[in-house]
């Protein structure tokens, strides 16, 4: 009788082969982490800070931006990502010695979510030069087309009976019948 309000969650709805929700989300985080790490994390905060806005401002941009149409965004995303993987990685490691455990454990784990989103990111650059973005699995794709049809039982004659069970097992005769 009364008008029902439903929400629409387009976020919810899944897209087959389409990850960039999942990348969106992990750039989140990691700027979440970059921004309340960095005093945590950097030796020199005044050196460092332009970077660190700079490269937040970088990925709350990709992550407004990514959508299933937008290829070229993707791939910025795969870059992005791997070149996110490359810096943490390898400041976790060379900062190893003279920081602190948490300094440690916060760019490894900023790294680790780099690592995330540059694998879902590639997916679906994958997906989408596939032409596979949007479309159900099917197990055709993996086909060279070769795949035989399928037999069907039908009576081949009127004078032959077909299968009578689902072995494959002819019926037995007309004379047999009763033997018992």
């Amino acid at each position: 009788m009364f008008y029902r309000y439903r929400p629409h969650y387009p976020n919810f709805e899944r897209i087959p082969h389409y990850y960039g929700d999942t990348v969106r989300v992990l750039f989140i985080v990691v700027l979440v982490g970059i921004l309340a790490g960095a005093p945590l994390y950097t030796t020199a905060l005044t050196a460092q800070l332009p970077f660190v806005v700079i490269g937040a401002l970088v990925l709350i941009t990709l992550a407004g931006l990514t959508n299933p149409q937008g290829h070229v965004v993707m791939i910025v995303n795969a870059v992005v990502s791997a070149f996110g993987i490359l810096l943490f990685e390898t400041w976790a490691l060379l900062e190893y010695q003279n920081g602190t455990l948490l300094e440690f454990v916060v760019r490894e784990a900023i790294a680790f979510i780099f690592m995330f989103a540059f694998y879902f990111s590639l997916k679906t650059v994958r997906a989408m030069y596939l032409g596979k973005l949007g479309k159900e699995p099917d197990l055709s794709d993996f086909s060279d087309g070769d795949i035989p049809e399928e037999e069907t039982c039908e009576p081949e004659s009127s004078s032959r009976r077909p299968f009578s069970d689902g072995l494959g097992k002819p019926a037995a005769p007309d004379d047999l019948r009763g033997m018992d």
